[in-house]
């Protein structure tokens, strides 16, 4: 039990939309991120969020209005309101909201199945945590991409947690959430979202296994 230093905290935070978890109390988590732009429209079946501002401001956009919120000032976003943070320069928020749903036992195995997505990826440097939520899906996983981070791990023998996409519900918001996007696959390394690969031109083996410190 130690005081946090929000300041200092957000000072080792270089990207965007990305939250980090930087306390756990009461079955909530207190995360810390950084906006700088325009968020997708998205909702939470499961969960209401808070959105604390630290510096700068932001608005938070609704279907039918929007409303600015200002450093020292939060708003609750109930569950199943779509909504979406737009900053127009860099903002400091607080979020606090519930651990997202925990993933079946039956997902968690290091079996390799036929369709991939999300990649939850254990290795002898690198402490890994995979967030994930409840909702729909909406995406087709099973490409060439997602087949290629499969082998990519496989052939290096680096432990990880699949995550179906077409059968863990909400893996698809999460990944708006994490990225502000729809793309898979995806790769959740020490609680840090990363793709693996750029469309149009491969997967990235020598980025990855640097992260991964394994040999290309």
């Amino acid at each position: 039990m130690s005081k946090v230093n929000i300041a200092e905290k957000f000072s080792k935070i270089h990207d965007y939309y990305r939250p980090h978890i930087a306390a756990e109390l009461n079955g909530q988590q207190v995360k810390l991120v950084k906006n700088n732009s325009a968020f997708v429209f998205h909702h939470h079946d499961h969960e209401d969020e808070m959105f604390l501002v630290v510096k700068g401001r932001f608005r938070m956009e609704f279907r039918d209005r929007h409303e600015w919120i200002e450093a020292g000032e939060f708003i609750v976003v109930p569950r199943g309101v779509e909504h979406r943070p737009v900053a127009e320069e860099e903002c400091w928020i607080v979020l606090f909201e519930p651990p997202p749903l925990s993933i079946p036992e039956t997902s968690k195995t290091n079996v390799p199945c036929a369709i991939s997505n999300v990649f939850d990826v254990s290795c002898p440097n690198v402490e890994t945590q995979f967030i994930t939520n409840a909702n729909h899906c909406l995406l087709r996983p099973l490409v060439s991409d997602c087949r290629e981070a499969k082998r990519f791990l496989d052939r290096r023998n680096l432990p990880y947690t699949e995550i179906n996409i077409e059968t863990t519900p909400g893996a698809v918001d999460e990944i708006v959430k994490h990225t502000g996007k729809r793309a898979i696959p995806q790769f959740v390394i020490d609680g840090e979202w990363v793709q693996p690969y750029v469309p149009g031109e491969g997967f990235l083996y020598e980025e990855m296994a640097r992260r991964l410190g394994v040999a290309p």
